[in-house]
């Protein structure tokens, strides 16, 4: 479908492997605005290209998680040049709660399903659709209530001022739940740059690329 995609709005959503991906997407491919890794692992080359990230980024990990730990992605945050977030959520492991069904013989946390689909939809929305309100979960009551209700337990924001938002589309904002890996390609492939198996341009920082 003719101009079903904004060029201009481009953003990279991955989890676990797939997260450390965008990290290094968004430091090699200037298309994309605005990024999201959930339970990002550590590699060599996400953590060195982490460097060169300079556009909105974001970070949700499970305090459970020993693939994506609390100290890598403090790491990864700290690297970030542009407005950046993380938040941990209290409990969760790797799947972070939001994947349905048993794989592993018990029934997966969805006590941490909606905040963490509020979240990533709050990111997207802003950057992505020009919701300016959408923001105001980062440093409003909603994070407050979080955070008290020990459903969070580590966050950090680093909102810069006067954000200029990635340019709107004309699509309605993001409602849709993001509950499963194949779920998530689906409903966010449409409009989402998500590369986590190849690189297609080579892999030099865009800031040394002319």
């Amino acid at each position: 479908m003719a101009n079903a995609i904004n060029l201009g709005a481009i953003g990279a959503l991955g989890h676990s492997r797939g997260g450390e991906s965008v990290i290094v997407q968004a430091a090699l491919d200037n298309r994309i605005k605005v990024i999201l890794a959930m339970g990002a692992e550590n590699s060599t080359d996400a953590m060195a290209n982490s460097t060169y990230v300079n556009v909105p980024a974001m970070l949700i990990f499970g305090s459970e998680d020993s693939s994506a730990p609390l100290n890598d992605n403090v790491n990864y945050y700290n690297n970030f040049n542009a407005s950046k977030e993380y938040l941990q959520i209290n409990g969760a492991d790797h799947d972070l709660g939001i994947w349905n069904g048993t794989a592993y013989g018990f029934p997966y946390n969805q006590t941490t399903t909606p905040t963490t689909e509020k979240y990533v939809l709050s990111w997207f929305n802003y950057y992505l659709y020009a919701n300016s309100t959408a923001i105001n979960v980062f440093n409003g009551s909603s994070l407050t209530s979080d955070v008290s209700a020990g459903i969070i337990s580590k966050y950090a924001v680093s909102l810069r001022q006067n954000l200029q938002l990635t340019g709107a589309t004309t699509f309605p904002q993001l409602t849709i739940a993001v509950t499963s890996t194949s779920a998530s390609m689906t409903v966010f492939g449409a409009f989402l740059y998500v590369n986590s198996v190849r690189t297609l341009i080579t892999k030099i920082p865009k800031q040394l690329r002319s």
